[in-house]
């Protein structure tokens, strides 16, 4: 009997093993995040649209947004450091001012073209 049980349980695990799922880590594919060429309104207009204009737009900025309009290329581009600090929730900076306010952080990849745009000229195109 004690025989039977083994063999019964050899053959679960054998099945259980055969039927499980055989993709391993190397097999994911990831989408590519190209930050080779970043442009502010192809790439990062459409984030900040999405993720910041609710507070940071001329509209918004002065009501809501501590007048930060991310709208006007100056404002960007004169506070692109300390905005990387907040989209990328840098202990240096105080978790009151992690953007977006109240939202999830911005994926990694959103993060890199941010970076990669002003390690690009900030150019505004």
């Amino acid at each position: 009997m004690k025989r039977n049980g083994l063999i019964l349980l050899m053959g679960c695990l054998i099945f259980a093993a055969s039927t499980s799922c055989n993709h391993h880590k190397a097999d994911v594919v990831y989408p590519a995040c190209d930050t080779t060429h970043i442009s502010l309104s192809n790439d990062l207009t459409p984030i900040m649209v999405a993720n910041c204009y609710n507070c940071h737009s001329a509209v918004n900025a002065p009501i809501i947004g501590d007048n930060y309009n991310l709208e006007d290329f100056n404002t960007l581009v004169t506070n692109i450091d300390f905005l990387i600090l907040a989209i990328e929730h840098d202990t240096l900076l105080p978790a009151h001012q992690f953007m977006p306010k109240n939202g999830s952080k911005l994926s990694d990849c959103d993060i890199n073209k941010f970076i990669a745009w002003k390690n690009q000229g900030k150019h505004n195109n």
